[in-house]
């Protein structure tokens, strides 16, 4: 229990006379209550009776702690501390509330002043001051000097125990009170022990319904809403009713079982699924599956927008990514969301500055919380580009998998369109109609994703009822002939296919064909057709490549015009095909580079 590892640090920091402790939590009754028991518990009273131990915080200034108001008097923050580094006796100090304080020089000094002499005493003859805070916010000059701990969110054990402590559940039968007990500790895990007690004081005649529940799930929304940080997402999309991998929906009904099992999966000292990266290019099925995983799942889903997390103030950035993985994890069990990841490392490797600096500092963080996290966060992260992330992230350990969700096939193209029509209404259709998306050209001219289909199939629909109300026409068959209207007029177009253009140019000038006019074997050995070969075993989309190298001649390597010529086959190509593969193109040539070296150096 998280709460009882947290009075024996509190204990050991107590015991061993440590100068300054910081508790970093809001809930300042909570924690006043949880020293308050150390202290009593271990006998502490006799070094730090009750009128040895002084309060101050902004709203009242200083009182006797525990002893009321009647032992009040009034003194600023610098002048407390200064009477109690006078004080010759030992005796405890509760600050509360003060991080607007502790960037006043005075305060500093004062603080810093208390440790130095107190250190100087024997054990027995040394304060305490203790920090009560819900922002940990130093200075360098305090940094090294204070202890810190974190109030922590109430785990299951700690719930159950006050559940049981209240007697919620004490007119319930047996399988009933199991029943509801696992549902109400699910409800209440990730709030804080304030939030818990509030809820659980507006229950009705102290027994705790399915509305009860209901009402406790709404409120842990809400609380999750207020953080500014992450985004509750409402997921109703069934597992059944998308077209990806089969694979991948064998594997997450897999994870959903052993996260579902808490009691086995300890048994056997296995963890909690950890989550995993989902690569594709865009409109493929990436973000509904996140939200599917959720629905499947059933448990919340939490959005992660690592742009919110970035702040203007010093430190501010961090802190941020610190609360959101507390929200996160306090919200277990629960699936977190993170849209194009990629995005966030953008800076993490390589360049210099403040932002990147912070970069790199927040993802070693993230890093590392994806290592060792033993909470029952299921991460659902997506890429567009895989080779824009650190090897660190998708090595095993930080997520326990990887799936590709690329342009769909014939068959799942097939099922695509059905869906999507079915929505609209149009049921019904013969396997010649739905065979539409299946010609071949869908798989080298024109590579649709799901998501451009669902459009098409929307558009589609949006003019057959225009005809319809125009011409009283009927027969849902003529739905097709719409479709083939628009899709015909479709002309896929990323927006970034202009830098990617750009890009295929540089890095084919840069890398790959230096390897042609500088190497003697390539020169001699490596044509156009090797080259085309061996970029096939390292890159995905030959269509790409055959292309590109297909249009040049070994005449066109020795042109003075061989980059405009190879600038003009990569814009045929992209008016030919609409839109350009999403792979790194600096790692794809880096690759294929790499590739004809290895070759004609084993040659």
């Amino acid at each position: 229990m998280v709460i009882e590892q947290f009075n024996k640090k509190l204990k050991d920091c107590l015991k061993s006379r440590w100068s300054v402790i910081f508790i970093e939590s809001f809930d300042f009754s909570a924690v006043t209550e949880e020293l308050w028991s150390v202290i009593e518990n271990e006998k502490l009273e006799e070094i730090f009776p009750v009128g040895s131990i002084g309060e101050w915080n902004p709203g009242y200034e200083k009182t006797i702690f525990r002893g009321g108001n009647n032992y009040a008097t009034e003194s600023t923050l610098e002048d407390t501390i200064r009477d109690f580094i006078d004080e010759k006796k030992a005796g405890m100090l509760v600050l509360k509330n003060i991080h607007n304080f502790l960037q006043n020089d005075v305060v500093c000094s004062l603080l810093q002043e208390f440790v130095f002499r107190n250190d100087k005493k024997h054990n027995e003859e040394r304060s305490i001051i203790v920090i009560m805070d819900a922002v940990y916010q130093l200075p360098i000059e305090l940094e090294k000097l204070f202890y810190r701990l974190t109030y922590p969110y109430p785990d299951r054990e700690d719930i159950k125990k006050t559940l049981e402590k209240e007697e919620y559940f004490k007119n319930s039968s047996t399988s009933e009170k199991e029943q509801i007990q696992q549902s109400c500790v699910d409800a209440l895990v990730g709030m804080q022990m304030y939030e818990i007690r509030t809820l659980l004081k507006t229950t009705i005649d102290e027994k705790i319904d399915e509305e009860d529940i209901k009402r406790f799930q709404a409120y842990k929304k809400q609380i999750i809403k207020n953080s500014g940080i992450l985004e509750v997402v409402e997921s109703d999309v069934s597992l059944d009713k998308i077209v990806i991998p089969k694979n991948l929906k064998e594997y997450l009904r897999r994870k959903k079982i052993i996260l579902e099992e808490r009691d086995k999966r300890n048994e056997y000292k296995l963890p909690a699924p950890k989550g995993i990266l989902l690569v594709g290019p865009p409109g493929c099925g990436k973000t509904i599956t996140a939200k599917a995983i959720a629905a499947e799942f059933e448990v919340p889903l939490l959005r992660l927008d690592m742009g919110r997390l970035m702040g203007s103030y010093v430190g501010e950035s961090e802190r941020n990514l610190a609360k959101a993985i507390a929200v996160a994890e306090a919200a277990q069990p629960c699936v977190l969301w993170i849209d194009e990841i990629e995005k966030a490392f953008a800076g993490s490797r390589g360049e210099s500055g403040t932002n990147s600096e912070i970069v790199r500092r927040m993802v070693g963080s993230f890093l590392t919380w994806l290592q060792e996290r033993e909470s029952e966060v299921f991460i659902a992260a997506t890429a567009n580009d895989k080779d824009s992330l650190p090897p660190e992230l998708t090595r095993k350990g930080r997520l326990d998998e990887e799936f590709s969700i690329d342009y769909p096939n014939k068959e799942e193209r097939k099922e695509i369109f059905k869906t999507s029509l079915e929505k609209c209404g149009f049921q019904g259709l013969s396997d010649s109609d739905l065979n539409y998306f299946s010609d071949e050209k869908f798989d080298t001219e024109k590579r649709y994703s799901g998501a451009v289909i669902n459009a098409i199939v929307q558009t589609a629909c949006e003019c057959f009822i225009i005809n319809e109300l125009q011409s009283n026409a009927n027969g849902k068959s003529s739905i097709i002939q719409e479709v083939t209207k628009v899709e015909s007029s479709t002309e896929l177009k990323s927006v970034d296919n202009d830098i990617k253009l750009i890009s295929y140019s540089k890095s084919w000038k840069e890398i790959i064909f230096p390897y042609h006019f500088n190497t003697t074997n390539v020169q001699k050995d490596c044509s156009i057709e090797k080259i085309i070969e061996l970029a096939g075993k390292v890159y995905h989309d030959k269509y790409v490549l055959d292309y590109i190298v297909g249009n040049l001649t070994p005449g066109d390597f020795d042109k003075p015009s061989i980059w405009g010529i190879t600038e003009e086959i990569l814009k045929q190509y992209q008016q030919r095909v609409f839109c350009l593969s999403s792979e790194s193109v600096d790692s794809l040539s880096r690759k294929i580079g790499k590739a004809i070296i290895d070759w004609t150096s084993n040659k």
